[in-house]
């Protein structure tokens, strides 16, 4: 509210009455009056919980491809230099 802006948005997180915790999110606009004050704010919050976990998991498989990218580029660098039959094999057994 302090910096002006006309909009927000905000992930956070909140205990529940069981104690598990859950994502939120909230976003809304700031209506000022003509000094610039808030003097209305339209909103909404939502749980988030599953968009996140899914974020996570897009994540995790992200990071699994990179990892096989980076195992294909370096064994493919390798074998480039690869001379004779044992070199080959030998680049493939490590």
């Amino acid at each position: 509210l302090k910096s002006g802006r006309e909009n927000y948005g905000a992930y956070f997180r909140r205990r529940r009455r069981d104690g598990t915790l859950r994502w939120t999110h909230t976003q809304g606009f700031v209506r000022r009056d003509g000094e610039g004050r808030p003097r209305r704010i339209i909103g909404i919050v939502r749980d988030a919980t599953q968009e996140l976990a899914d974020s996570d998991t897009r994540r995790t498989v992200d990071e699994e491809r990179r990892r096989r990218t980076s195992l294909v580029q370096s064994t493919t660098a390798t074998l480039a230099h690869a001379r004779t039959v044992k070199d080959v094999t030998d680049v493939l057994k490590n």
